[in-house]
């Protein structure tokens, strides 16, 4: 049996950043992987769906811009499925270089525990290690009344299309919904999205889903929410599926209903590892599991299924390993939703703050009052900022439009540091460009852009 000071099982962006961190503190370390290298995010996930809305939104603009000169999607499709793969073959390469310069042995099978410090690959090979990391991810939920079938896709099968459909319903309108729908829209595909829920993007800032609302419209997005599908059957041109006792029929069905936990093969059993009842395995506030020696992170957790979390709780991970870490918490922890537009999100919105009954004001700034997004033809976007009303700590920021999820960044600093809207406001941005809008926005909440009408004071007679 081969000894390690810490294995990794999943080498997705929290697994593989763990097993870096841990190299680096001259820890020997083992990965293992099931799958591919990279795991969802490399391979199905973040950077495929990313190409894919890149290509999408740079075809919408040109097709916009010049329409008689492109040629139609559907002639384009192949190539674009192709460079997402070559981009994820090439990030995946690049984690493995890395890996290997590191000092981490890389392993392939499936891994199972036969003791809290011990696992066993393909029900062959043993290791053991005085910590492990888990970092297995999750996989999307099929419901059971979907038929199997070419027709029927989900997030990860999607990128297996041989043609871009003319028709596709997406089940579910949270997050990778309606990236898809926006991405596939933006290709000339007829998209319906059904959700159960009264909204879309359940948690996300009411004004942000009503701006991607707006845009799903321009796009001819069909969006028919409070609406759960009842049947769906193939038929020999595609899928008939019924909602609220009417008939809709598509080329393909995407399901995108949510993600399950990949815990059920890992025997956590023989390790004494717990799971709540989904499925998800319990940690501490240090990553820790019902097991001292047994670290969890990512989203098998069921905290925040976001890539950035993972690698976060990676590093998290391995220096709490090392008695040099402290407690993990998501809180200020940004969110993008790469639509067109995109939406970005960090810390409270007004609901929340609303429910712990907390006093705050808002400020909001247009994109349309930007003269760099008019420049680029970009005018269609919002800054909003919630900041508490006695200290102006800034609480939240919300933006929707181009560039959201990098502009989110500055703000995910603020609510970090604590930093009051006049400190953003004081911050010197260069002009032109989208940062203006932050400080404009900051400067807002107190009513005091320059760059906004001015809401005036009653003077007292």
């Amino acid at each position: 049996m081969k000894i390690f000071d810490v294995i990794v099982i999943g080498s997705g962006p929290g697994g593989y950043t763990a097993a870096l961190e841990a190299a680096r503190l001259n820890l020997a370390t083992l990965i293992i992987e099931s799958g591919q290298l990279g795991g969802v995010c490399l391979n199905t996930g973040c950077i495929p769906s990313k190409t894919l809305i890149y290509e999408a939104g740079e075809y919408a603009l040109l097709r916009k811009k010049f329409p008689a000169s492109l040629p139609e999607a559907a002639l384009l499709f192949p190539e674009i499925l192709s460079r997402t793969q070559a981009k994820a073959a090439a990030l995946c390469s690049g984690v493995e270089s890395l890996l290997s310069r590191a000092g981490v042995e890389i392993v392939y099978g499936k891994a199972a525990f036969t003791s809290p410090k011990s696992v066993i690959i393909n029900d062959e090979t043993e290791y053991s290690a005085e910590n492990i990391i888990i970092a297995t991810g999750t996989s999307p939920v099929m419901p059971d009344i979907l038929p199997s079938g070419a027709r029927i896709l989900n997030s990860e099968s999607v990128w297996h299309l041989s043609e871009l459909p003319s028709s596709i319903a997406i089940m579910g309108g949270g997050v990778i919904g309606c990236e898809l729908a926006s991405a596939l829209a933006d290709l000339g595909v007829k998209v319906t999205v059904f959700e159960m829920a009264e909204e879309i993007l359940p948690g996300v800032d009411h004004e942000l889903v009503r701006a991607l609302k707006r845009a799903f419209e321009a796009k001819s997005i069909q969006l028919l929410t409070s609406s759960a599908i009842d049947t769906v059957e193939l038929t020999a041109s595609g899928v008939k599926l019924t909602s609220g006792g009417q008939d809709y029929f598509a080329d393909y069905l995407l399901s995108a209903v949510g993600r399950k936990p990949n815990s059920g093969e890992l025997n956590l059993e023989a390790a004494g590892v717990e799971c709540d009842r989904r499925g998800f395995i319990k940690i501490d506030e240090f990553c820790r599991t019902t097991v001292p020696n047994i670290y969890a992170i990512g989203d098998i957790t069921g905290k925040m299924l976001l890539a950035h979390t993972a690698s976060a709780m990676g590093k998290s991970a391995v220096r709490n390993i090392t008695g040099s870490g402290k407690e993990f918490s998501t809180d200020g922890i940004p969110a993008v939703i790469f639509t067109h537009p995109e939406l970005a999100s960090v810390g409270l919105t007004e609901n929340a703050a609303k429910a712990q009954n907390i006093h705050y004001n808002t400020g909001r700034f247009p994109f349309a009052a930007l003269g760099r997004a008019v420049a680029e033809d970009a005018p269609d976007g919002m800054v909003k900022i919630i900041a508490e009303e006695d200290s102006g700590r800034i609480l939240g920021a919300h933006i929707a439009g181009k560039n959201a999820g990098e502009l989110i960044a500055a703000m995910t600093l603020a609510v970090k540091k604590g930093l009051t809207a006049a400190e953003v406001g004081e911050t010197i941005q260069a002009h032109p460009t989208y940062g203006e809008a932050l400080s404009e926005c900051a400067d807002a909440v107190d009513n005091r852009s320059l760059a906004l009408p001015l809401r005036r004071k009653k003077m007292q007679k």
